[in-house]
């Protein structure tokens, strides 16, 4: 026995693979979650549009609408196509098997992990803040139901992380391919979100935080690369709609209805009283039906867009107040009651949001003392993300991809407290924030 050699720890194991090891605990959360809980049909609008991708009838969604038939009719764009095309991809020919759907989506889905764990690689330079960014994102409660849901959170919270990890990787390496990449996947974000437009646009912000001393005419070719390249992507789908409607429409026809939605004089009623009657009653009563009867689809979101900029410039005073009450809803601990939605589920929700928000914000105060560029990121994503929402009528779905940061941040506090229960405060430079060569003001060209 003295000749055999002790084979490798489970620990050492895992290090060595530590995106498998995170993969495979993800899996596992999502296919539990798929086994053991009822498929959530939010949105059956998705699994319209999906059928009828299948069916080669286009993207294209019958709405009936029992509030409110000013609303109601064939909608050809009311949402971006990449959610619905990827479900029209998964499902079967025959009908909706919603098992099957669920499993397809875990497996894409757990791919957000490893997203996670890269970026806090490249950000922060500590195993520790690593390991804590992919073990929260395997595991958070949101992140794991999202792919028992027939809704596009799960898809857009995968591709935020993938859009973020290229933003950090194109001003590390300010290659031609990563600049391509990072225009790439922008473009697959405004094809499963419009509202994403925000977060795209701050782009050139989010490297002047990550390298303050980038250069003005290195940082004008980096930003104007990647949105050309993101405006190729997108532009594919912007011909389609021009086609079918007769007009520009660049993403989808739902801006006017969001922006109307969030700006009448029902909304303040329903912000204050999230639940479903009172929506219905704001429905009912706030839109002049007789004035846009029969207007086609693009026409109808036009005619919604003018309506509540007309409302917005006679009540200003409400306009702000109702701002406060939408980022009041904007960082919520509860969810608002939502049909067919268990009880426990909100509970959930509120017991492992909260924590991770507090966390975030520790996690935040930690890198500006450090003086970490990580800091300016984050506060300027999250920024980026609440305009649609305060100006419009944002849910806690909306909202979702921001989760990605919050868990980014919070693990830098799980780091910082590990390091300070194993040195008892003497500091770890393995934890430490770090700046390569790469990232050093000036370093790219």
């Amino acid at each position: 026995m003295s000749g055999l050699t002790p084979g490798p720890r489970l620990r050492d194991r895992i290090g060595a693979h530590p995106w498998l090891t995170l993969y495979l605990v993800a899996l596992l959360a999502r296919l539990i979650i798929c086994c053991s809980t009822s498929f959530h049909l939010q949105d059956t609008g998705f699994l319209e549009r999906a059928r009828s991708l299948a069916a080669g009838q286009g993207h294209v969604q019958h709405m009936r609408w029992p509030m409110n038939e000013f609303l109601s009719g064939d909608y050809r764009s009311f949402t971006p196509p990449l959610y619905s095309a990827f479900l029209a991809m998964v499902m079967p020919h025959h009908g909706a098997d919603t098992f099957r759907i669920g499993v397809c989506q875990a497996v894409l889905f757990s791919l957000m992990p490893l997203l996670l764990f890269r970026t806090a690689s490249l950000l922060f330079a500590c195993p520790v803040t690593a390991w804590g960014a992919g073990l929260i994102g395997a595991l958070y409660p949101s992140f794991v139901y999202c792919s028992n849901q027939l809704i596009d959170t799960g898809m857009a919270v995968l591709l935020f992380c993938a859009y973020l990890l290229a933003v950090v990787q194109a001003n590390r390496t300010c290659t031609a391919a990563w600049l391509i990449v990072t225009g790439v996947v922008g473009g697959l974000n405004l094809l499963v979100r419009a509202n994403m437009v925000t977060v795209l646009a701050a782009l050139p912000l989010g490297w002047l935080a990550l390298s303050p001393g980038l250069p003005l005419p290195a940082l004008i070719r980096r930003t104007a690369s990647v949105w050309a390249v993101t405006a190729l992507v997108v532009l594919p789908w912007t011909v389609r709609n021009c086609l079918v409607h007769g007009q520009l429409v660049v993403l989808t026809t739902n801006g006017g209805y969001n922006l109307w939605l969030g700006n009448n004089d029902g909304t303040r009623a329903y912000l204050t009283d999230d639940r479903v009657e009172t929506l219905e009653v704001m429905m009912q009563t706030k839109l002049p039906l007789p004035a846009a009867t029969g207007l086609a689809e693009a026409d109808r979101d036009a005619w919604l867009w003018n309506t509540a900029r007309e409302w917005m410039g006679q009540h200003c005073g409400e306009v702000l107040g109702n701002a406060f009450w939408k980022a009041r809803r904007f960082w919520a601990l509860t969810k608002p009651g939502t049909p067919g939605r268990p009880a426990w589920k909100r509970t959930v929700y509120a017991l492992s949001y909260g924590p991770l928000l507090a966390l975030a914000i520790a996690g935040w105060a930690i890198a500006c003392v450090r003086r970490d560029p990580a800091a300016g990121l984050t506060a300027l994503v999250v920024l980026s993300f609440m305009p649609p929402f305060l100006l419009c009528f944002g849910t806690i779905r909306m909202r979702a991809p921001l989760d990605a940061v919050l868990v980014l941040m919070a693990s830098v506090a799980i780091a910082s407290g590990w390091t300070w229960m194993v040195s008892r405060g003497s500091g770890c430079s393995a934890c430490r924030p770090s700046r390569s060569s790469s990232d050093r003001p000036g370093s790219c060209p």
